[in-house]
């Protein structure tokens, strides 16, 4: 369909930061926060045979090891489940030149070799952890603070110890290296953000009519945004508007179509609000881990950007809702059939 689209000068073959990496891999290089997607594209750009084009379908193989290595993460819990048939919008995600499927893929990776709790896996999910801080530095940072909180308590003997030690001075050691890069950039973020800064970055990301920031009515509004914009309504009635076709037809109707399957999940879990607790507390710590920082992008978007982002930085959050509302689902029939 994109494709039929794209013959038809519909839309471009590129679009936004698709364009942007292919056509600057050497800027996205230098870029700490993206430079392995920068490298990614510098060998399509300069080296790939097939040229240019292949990189708009790179996502393709990169979302089937995605989905296979979530199938793995919850196939105790959910059987063999496919993300991607709930969330359709990935595969419009699989035809983009972009690199969120690929954090997903480090994040994954990252968390199941990391619990394994053997020396020869933490040094695979060290390799992870350090493409991800090439990708997207602070969800490794949070990473790293949520590997803490489940890793310690698991201590038990003397030679557990030993190797927590040891991989505790390599890793400070590298995360002094990579986030020291960073640290100042952070902090002059930061300190910008929470003064005089916060008012521009508002009208920026048009939160206007979320009111004033002095409000905590104006944080809640924030969240609520990004949980549950765009309504289905929207994109129907967006139809109509030439100019909200920027990503195509295909982006629009995949978008709608995951956000009515995103919304039925959400009602679902609100119906059974006091059974989430019960079903996260029965994952495993790399299952726990991998949907910690899914639920993260919540409070992350909701206060850095107001709410107000593309529909692949709500992903993520979505995969924690389908999730939770799987296990809601499963557990409730455990149930039933016990009853009978």
């Amino acid at each position: 369909m994109f494709l039929f689209e794209h013959n038809f000068g519909l839309v471009t073959y590129y679009i936004s930061d698709g364009l942007n990496y292919i056509s600057n891999p050497e800027v996205w290089i230098s870029d700490k926060s993206r430079a392995t997607w920068g490298y990614i594209n510098y060998f399509e750009k300069y080296y790939d045979i097939l040229g240019t084009k292949f990189a708009k379908i790179l996502n393709i193989p990169l979302l089937l090891i995605f989905n296979k290595q979530f199938q793995n993460l919850f196939k105790v819990y959910l059987g063999k489940i496919n993300i991607v048939i709930l969330l359709p919008y990935f595969f419009f995600m699989s035809i983009s030149n972009l690199r969120d499927i690929l954090i997903l893929i480090a994040i994954l990776s990252c968390t199941t070799f990391f619990h394994k709790k053997q020396l020869k896996y933490y040094s695979i999910s060290l390799l992870f952890f350090l493409m991800l801080f090439s990708l997207r530095p602070f969800i490794a940072l949070l990473l790293l603070i949520i590997f803490t909180q489940y890793f310690i308590p698991t201590l038990k003997t003397k030679l557990q110890l030993i190797r927590y030690i040891l991989v505790s001075i390599f890793s400070i050691f590298i995360f002094i290296q990579i986030f020291s890069i960073n640290i100042d950039k952070y902090l002059y973020n930061l300190n910008y953000y929470l003064n005089e800064g916060l008012n521009d970055r508002i009208e920026f990301r048009q939160a206007e009519l979320l009111g004033s920031p002095d409000s905590p009515i104006f944080w809640i509004k924030a969240h609520l945004r990004y949980i549950f914009a765009p309504f289905p309504h929207s994109i129907i009635s967006s139809f109509s508007d030439p100019k909200s076709f920027v990503y195509g037809s295909t982006s629009k109707v995949l978008r709608l179509i995951n956000q009515l399957i995103y919304f039925g999940f959400l009602t679902y879990i609100s119906l059974n609000l006091n059974k989430v607790y019960s079903v996260f507390k029965s994952l495993n710590a790399s299952a726990k881990s991998f949907l910690l920082i899914l639920a993260s992008h919540l409070p992350i978007y909701s206060i850095l950007h107001f709410g107000g982002v593309h529909q692949r930085t709500k992903l993520p959050f979505q995969i924690f809702i389908i999730v939770i509302g799987l296990l809601i689902w499963r557990l409730k029939k455990i149930k039933n059939v016990k009853t009978k």
